[in-house]
């Protein structure tokens, strides 16, 4: 019969702690990684220039339905904004697609106005400013309105972007502005890591 004693169990012990450890952090890893879910466009290259570039693929930035406009749209938002991070020439943009169930939503609102800005406001209350150069005009398609517009992302602000958590976004149009509310407020720092 074997016996143990404790001065032989304590480094067994310890080293049982420290593999359970070494495979839980892993595990760990893994999963913040999957959650990042890193999912990139295929061959793609830019509209103006013909450059290579690497973009995300967009995901569900935030939604909007004003209030009591639920039996209106139901089982949908009455905006939706699918976002994603690009990179080219270690440059970076933020690409918005905003879709809106209102074929007459751009007479009150306008387009996206070349240089306007879009502002990003953290849930401690701080404020990011990005531009876009080119600006959207609305798009009328299968009943609804649709913007397409890339705002830059300058390197100065990535870092800072990266610890962001979004709360609100302040849209300016060129006839009036609407603040959203973010729920997914790791989306840009989510989408920074996939970049590194």
């Amino acid at each position: 019969m074997n016996i143990i004693s404790s001065e032989n169990l304590y480094p067994k012990m310890k080293l049982y702690f420290s593999a359970f450890l070494l495979f839980f952090c892993i595990g760990l890893s893994a999963q913040i990684q999957d959650s990042i879910s890193c999912e990139w466009e295929m061959n793609l290259s830019d509209e103006f220039s013909g450059r290579k570039k690497l973009q995300l693929k967009p995901r569900k930035f935030f939604t909007y339905s004003p209030k009591g406009s639920e039996s209106y749209f139901i089982g949908k938002d009455y905006l939706e904004c699918w976002a994603g991070m690009s990179k080219m020439d270690n440059k970076y943009l933020l690409s918005l697609n905003i879709i809106i169930e209102d074929l007459e939503i751009s007479t009150q609102m306008g387009a996206m106005s070349p240089n306007s800005s879009l502002e990003l406001t953290s849930i401690q209350g701080q404020s990011i400013y990005l531009k876009t150069f080119t600006g959207a005009e609305p798009v009328l398609k299968d009943n609804k309105t649709l913007y397409k517009c890339s705002f830059f992302v300058p390197k100065s602000s990535l870092k800072r972007l990266k610890k962001f958590e979004i709360a609100e976004v302040k849209i300016n149009w060129s006839k009036a502005y609407q603040v959203y509310t973010v729920y997914y407020l790791d989306f840009l720092s989510d989408q920074i890591k996939c970049f590194e």
